[in-house]
């Protein structure tokens, strides 16, 4: 199994190529819209087994994409789901992934720019 860091280093790597412009990890005061952020949710560790230190990793992460109009965003929450859908097998061979899907897509407004909010899950065993 990859480590986490590299895979979520590719994951951000595939966001950049998808959306055309860097993506980071976590927010920065520096930011500037258009931009997407990567955040970890959630990991899970499981073990299968034991005796040979196999284990089930589940992990969510949160993909937040900023844009100055709703038009724009929804352009590239479209641009990234696409780009997921079309290089899953890739992604998920490179990675060593047994699974990689959205699972939630949601608008979050407020007065300073439109941001949608896009759940990642992604498994892997090793």
């Amino acid at each position: 199994m990859k480590p986490l860091s590299s895979v979520l280093e590719k994951l951000v790597e595939e966001v950049s190529k998808a959306l055309g412009f860097r993506a980071g990890v976590g927010w920065s005061p520096s930011a500037k819209v258009p931009a997407a952020t990567i955040q970890m949710r959630s990991c899970e560790i499981t073990p299968l087994d034991i005796n040979v230190s196999k284990h089930l990793v589940d992990m969510s992460l949160q993909v937040d994409l900023w844009d100055a109009s709703p038009l724009a965003r929804d352009r590239a929450a479209d641009s990234l789901i696409q780009h997921f859908e079309n290089e899953r097998g890739r992604i998920a061979e490179e990675l060593g992934l047994c699974g990689l899907r959205f699972e939630a897509v949601a608008d979050v407004d407020d007065e300073h720019a439109f941001r949608k909010m896009l759940l990642l899950r992604l498994r892997m065993v090793g």
